[in-house]
């Protein structure tokens, strides 16, 4: 029952990300950049619970707008989602830890979800 704002520029990948989510019974928020995605933050932030943000989008970029929903909600759960292989040292290991490498394993994506919600 949980709530996950999904933000991605690539349709398919957002399509099947979706579907999938909804399919195991996670209500989703869908945005389709990084601005739209802290608009639909601001307005829910008290139900979602996840944020899985895109790293490059146009306007804002995942990092991006993670570093503002965390101001608005300390502690926020999140993953991000990458086509790009990371060289090391080549990004925050936040994000690195913290992503999923496009085109991900469905598996692999609904264990990453369900480990970023239970975290303490």
């Amino acid at each position: 029952n949980e709530t996950i704002l999904i933000a991605d520029d690539d349709e398919i990948a957002r399509r099947i990300t979706v579907r999938l989510l909804e399919r195991v019974g996670y209500r989703v928020i869908v945005a389709h950049t990084g601005a739209e995605a802290l608009a639909h933050f601001a307005a829910r932030k008290d139900a979602i619970e996840l944020v899985l943000l895109d790293v490059v989008m146009p306007d804002m970029t995942g990092p991006q707008a993670l570093a503002k929903m965390e101001s608005l909600k300390p502690g926020l759960r999140f993953l991000f989602a990458s086509g790009y292989a990371w060289e090391p040292g080549e990004a925050d290991e936040r994000i690195v830890r913290r992503s999923l490498q496009k085109p991900f394993d469905l598996d692999d994506l609904l264990r990453r979800v369900r480990a970023a919600l239970d975290e303490r």
